[in-house]
Parts: C-alpha cells; sequence; structure tokens
C-alpha cells in the first residue's frame, strides 16, 4: 500500500454514527476519517463539519483468481483519509 499526500483540504457536514467504524477510522462522507473511541462516543448521533487534509492509500487493484501469491490485507480500491480531522458540532441529536 502506498500513502500519496494530497494537498487538497476538504470540509463536509455528515450525521456520526459510530457504527461506520473500521479498523483504520470511521467512513465518514466517502473519507475513512480518523477518531479516537472516546470522542466517538460523545460524538455519535450528532450533526458534525469534519474539516481536514487528504490523505490517498493506494489500493490492492483487482484480484487475479489464477494467481498463486498470498492474499494480504487491505482495500481493493484507492481509499482517501483524514487523518487529523478538526471536528465542529453543527447540531446534537434531538
Amino acid at each position: 500500500m502506498t500513502n500519496q499526500n494530497s494537498d487538497s483540504t476538504v470540509s463536509f457536514i455528515v450525521k456520526f454514527d459510530k457504527k461506520n467504524a473500521t479498523k483504520d477510522g470511521y467512513y465518514l462522507g466517502g473519507y475513512v476519517v480518523n477518531i479516537a473511541y472516546q470522542q466517538s462516543k460523545r460524538l455519535n448521533g450528532k450533526t458534525i463539519k469534519i474539516t481536514g487534509k487528504v490523505s490517498v492509500v493506494q489500493g490492492l487493484g483487482p484480484y487475479n483468481q489464477n494467481d498463486t501469491t498470498p492474499v494480504v490485507q487491505g482495500r481493493m480500491n484507492d481509499t482517501k483519509h483524514i487523518a487529523a480531522p478538526i471536528i465542529e458540532i453543527v447540531k446534537s441529536k434531538n
């Protein structure tokens, strides 16, 4: 896997659901966002604004069924990550 830094900074608003957790972070708005577990408990159910710099982790690519090499862990497609997000609560749960 290759990590490519991007000069792009994104900002988006999303309702946080801690059920969207992966081993890398939380899937939010098409990005994998790094949020600590304790913070995720406080944010659950709230509408938040995420701002951060995007890095792209290159995927493994298409799987060749005739290939005899061991299967490695990872995602097939490229993923966009936000490692150090700035998080603002826009709206608390109703």
